[in-house]
């Protein structure tokens, strides 16, 4: 039997022993190497030598998570079996799902055996498996790349008619690559294929599962076409189609096929005389043009040689018989030129050219050739010397280009200017290659249309680089097609310079008007604008760009000022001169600006008027002198006058404060004087309990200061701004809560109808203003009412915003009073004996504003009063969240809660 080679880890020996004990009762024959830390076994690991790890779960200083991660990380696949007496079922769960193989307690040890070989045979299959199918993987990929690599067109679609695999030479056949064809059916790549005879056939191979071979013409969707040789044949999938791409072959033919026709139709209409002289068989066939040149009737019988050898010049005859004569020994020379004579007795120049047709073996069988009448070329030419010379001896380059851009012809002057020694050496060169920039090329393109001109950077053949001006046309053979290119061109290299400093001058001057430190405007004789410096702008707000073009007058002078200025404008375009004048310009908001300008006329070449230069500074500070004097002095009176009348107010407000204090605090004060005093005196005969009651009568006095100095620190620090929102999570239970601890506070016999609706069960807000604002109308609810028995609450906590409704039916409030209600200090005039400050509302009326909130009063005296709060919940608050209560960890569609308190 084979020996088990097992790693345990282990940090107890018992432990250890136990397990080889269970493994030798079983009969297993085991090599075990115990260890009990991380780096031993990675040491171990080293070898590979090993068939399972049995692994406690907690050892010092790791576990068996650890484990797992060290044969994860490298890649080790030794299966391994948890065995542990202290862990859990979900963690020995965990520890399996993290990559072990099995679990085994150790008071279960008799079970480990069989585990030891279920695990093994399990991972003993695991890896056959994984060895299949990665031989399976790679027996397919050899496949695919055969096909891949094969010249022929492969391409699998299945019974859904859906490209499951297509091979790179098949996609080019489909003018797309595999990636855009796989998992796509064919009528979704070639839309219409469905009602075409081909797809016919396939659907008849993949019903009938039948073999098929064809030759197909397939149109794609851009219009071309293309020939294909197809065999389909019926596989599992669907079907397996085999492309040959035999378009080359099918258009050769059809060109063999127009060859024959056109050469039929040339040989009909062609002026080129066609012979084909066969001495073997003593036949000479001529064209038609042949007859037609030396004046036979096409009709009449093929004259004899020796009849058209006496058309020919008598100087060229000789040659002529000699080639006839040893056409055997005739190489394929170049053509000769002859002199024929016509049917009314001139002469024309022919160019013949022949050569001879031999056999297999190289014997002569055949003489053939053509003779051109090329009369006319031989005129040409002594017309084309007499232009060469006249264009050799231009001052302008002129240079000849074929359509692909290359030099068929220069002259001496464009060999000069491009440091050529003479027209010959520039033949050949690229015509772009003379020239820096893209000019030229994009004038090229343009010739498939017209003409160009233009100017452009041309470079030496020394590297050195000049301006130059061009001008290209293209050359058209009789039918239109593109037979090249003329150019010709002057060097404006000292032109160019003249320009630039043209151009300095002129920038300088532009520059100088854009930046002087004052107003300058340009005006043509239409009155409209054609110069807008810098400081123009920036005085009126308005761009250049949106001044430009624009009337001046109609567009930036004040209306008023318009009829007298329009006057002397036209007089000064008239060339009479203004002086000074004040020009009241409208800026882009609206402010007026006063500029004094002095005009100057702008004058063209010819010295006619084409405008004036107005230049002025702006006076608008001075003009306005006076007037901001006097608005200065009547702001500075209404500070005065405000700050006296803030003055006022404050004494009074001081003087209410003081007043209210005194009687506030003089009741609570004394109170507490008289139980302090009661206490102090007596305390020694008073109950425990009595000095208990007198303190907490105290204590509620202390409370009721404080509140009252809690409320004017309040209403100091929202008045100074120093009162901040802090928002927090805020939930539901926080209204009920607060309900039932103001009732609690006031020790009231009214009964509060308390209503809470809410569609989810938190809102973020400040909870301390929430809490002043609800405190301070409940409790005035309450104690506004003393002769009824009931108060109104109602929330509603909507999706963007919270509303508050309190009720009371108690002693309202005068209608005239109602616009003073939140004034600091401020009580209604029928409060009577009731106690208070006067804050609570301001409070309550600046807590709202904080939150962004709106506050709503309707009250009928001896009716009661109602106040109708709405706070939006969208506040973008500063700072980090409070969570006062824990967050809800579920939604809820609407929460309604419905308290009687009292």
């Amino acid at each position: 039997m084979q020996t088990l080679r097992i790693i345990h880890l282990e940090d107890h020996p018992s432990d250890a022993t136990l397990v080889e004990r269970a493994l030798k009762r079983a009969g297993l024959t085991c090599a075990i190497t115990v260890l009990d830390n991380l780096e031993a076994l990675q040491q171990a690991l080293q070898t590979n030598e090993h068939d399972i790890i049995l692994s406690d779960h907690q050892l010092p200083g790791f576990n068996s998570f650890d484990v797992l991660q060290v044969l994860r990380e490298n890649e080790i696949q030794i299966p391994i079996i948890l065995i542990t007496s202290t862990t859990s079922e979900e963690t020995a769960v965990e520890v399996m799902k993290a990559g072990a193989w099995d679990y085994v307690r150790k008071d279960q040890m008799q079970r480990l055996p069989q585990a030891i070989k279920n695990t093994l045979d399990r991972h003993r299959t695991l890896q056959e498996r994984k060895h299949f199918e990665e031989e399976l993987r790679i027996s397919h990929r050899r496949m695919i790349e055969t096909m891949d690599s094969l010249l022929e067109g492969c391409q699998i679609i299945n019974r859904e008619w859906r490209y499951v695999y297509i091979n790179q030479t098949a996609a080019g056949h489909a003018k797309t690559t595999p990636e855009q064809l796989i998992g796509r059916t064919m009528m979704e790549c070639f839309p219409g294929i469905d009602q075409t005879p081909l797809f016919a056939i396939l659907r008849h191979c993949m019903e009938r599962r039948t073999t098929q071979q064809m030759e197909n013409e397939f149109r794609f969707p851009d219009g071309t076409q293309g020939w294909f040789e197809l065999r389909i044949h019926p596989v599992p999938e669907g079907l397996f189609i085999l492309s040959v791409d035999i378009t080359q072959r099918k258009t050769t033919e059809t060109e063999i096929r127009q060859f024959n026709e056109r050469f039929k139709a040339v040989l009909r209409s062609t002026n080129d005389a066609l012979f084909e002289w066969d001495p073997l068989h003593r036949t000479v066939w001529w064209s038609d043009s042949f007859f037609r040149m030396f004046g036979f009737a096409p009709s009449e019988k093929v004259p004899p040689k020796e009849m058209w050898l006496q058309r020919i010049h008598p100087d060229d005859r000789s040659e002529i018989e000699e080639v006839i004569e040893h056409f055997e020994d005739t190489k394929d020379a170049g053509p000769l030129e002859i002199r024929f004579m016509r049917i009314d007795g001139t002469y024309g120049t022919g160019m013949l050219r022949r050569f001879v047709v031999r056999n297999a073996d190289g014997i002569p069988q055949k003489l053939i050739g053509s003779l051109i009448d090329i009369s006319y070329l031989k005129a040409m030419e002594v017309e084309l010397r007499l232009k060469d010379v006249a264009i050799s001896s231009s001052i302008s380059g002129m240079i000849l280009a074929d359509p692909g851009g290359l030099i068929t012809y220069a002259n001496g002057a464009a060999a000069r200017m491009w440091g050529f020694q003479d027209g010959t050496e520039m033949k050949g060169h690229r015509l772009l290659s003379l020239f820096a920039g893209k000019r030229v090329e994009s004038a090229l393109r343009k010739l498939q249309i017209s003409g160009d001109t233009g100017e452009e950077t041309g470079i030496r053949s020394d590297g050195f680089l000049f301006d130059v001006a061009y001008a290209a046309n293209a050359i058209t053979d009789a039918t239109g097609a593109s037979a090249g290119i003329f150019i010709s061109f002057i060097d404006i290299s000292e032109r160019k310079e003249s320009e630039k400093v043209i151009l300095g001058i002129a920038r300088e001057l532009a520059n100088l008007i854009q930046n002087a430190n004052a107003f300058i405007v340009g005006i043509d004789l239409q009155g409209n604008v054609t110069e807008w410096n810098a400081i123009t702008e920036q005085a009126t707000g308005l761009s250049r760009e949106n001044a430009i073009g624009r009337h001046f007058l109609t567009n930036f002078i004040d209306a008023d000022a318009r009829p007298g200025l329009n006057d002397q404008f036209e007089q000064l375009l008239q060339g009479r001169a203004q002086g000074t004048m004040e020009l009241p310009i409208r800026t882009r908001d609206g402010k007026r600006v006063i500029a004094l300008t002095s005009s100057t006329l702008r004058r063209d070449p010819e010295h006619s008027i084409t405008g004036v230069l107005l230049v002025g500074q702006d006076m608008t500070e001075l003009s306005a002198y006076r007037a901001s004097l006097e608005q200065q002095v009547e702001l500075r009176t209404f500070e005065l006058n405000k700050a006296l009348q803030a003055e006022k107010e404050m004494v009074e407000m001081r003087s209410r404060f003081v007043s209210m204090a005194s009687h506030e605090f003089r009741t609570p004060l004394s109170s507490i004087q008289l139980d302090a005093g009661f206490v102090r005196k007596y305390h020694q005969k008073l109950t425990s309990e009595e000095v208990v009651s007198k303190l907490q009568r105290i204590e509620k006095q202390v409370e009721h200061m404080t509140q009252l100095l809690n409320d004017v620190l309040m209403a100091g620090r929202i008045d100074s701004g120093t009162l901040h929102i802090s928002p927090a999570i805020t939930g539901t239970s926080f209204f009920e809560n607060l309900a039932q601890e103001i009732m609690d506070s006031t020790r009231s016999r009214h009964r509060l109808n308390f209503h809470l609706e809410s569609s989810h069960q938190g809102i973020v807000t400040d909870q301390k203003l929430l809490r002043n604002i609800i405190t301070n109308l409940l409790s005035n609810a309450v104690k506004f009412s003393p002769n009824a028995t009931e108060v109104v609450l109602e929330i509603r906590c909507e999706t963007d915003h919270i509303s508050i409704f309190v009720k009371d039916y108690g002693i309202g409030i005068p209608s005239g009073e109602i616009r003073h209600l939140f004034d600091s200090f401020t009580r209604g005039s029928n409060v009577g004996e009731i106690d208070g400050t006067g804050l609570g509302l301001s409070i309550t009326k600046k807590a709202v504003d904080l939150l962004k909130g709106e506050i709503h009063v309707n009250s009928e005296p001896g009716r009661g009063t109602e106040f109708r709060i709405r706070i939006p919940l969208n506040l973008e608050y500063t700072g980090d969240f409070q969570v006062s209560e824990p967050p809800m960890i579920s939604m809820i569609d609407r929460v309604i809660t419905a308290h009687t308190f009292g």
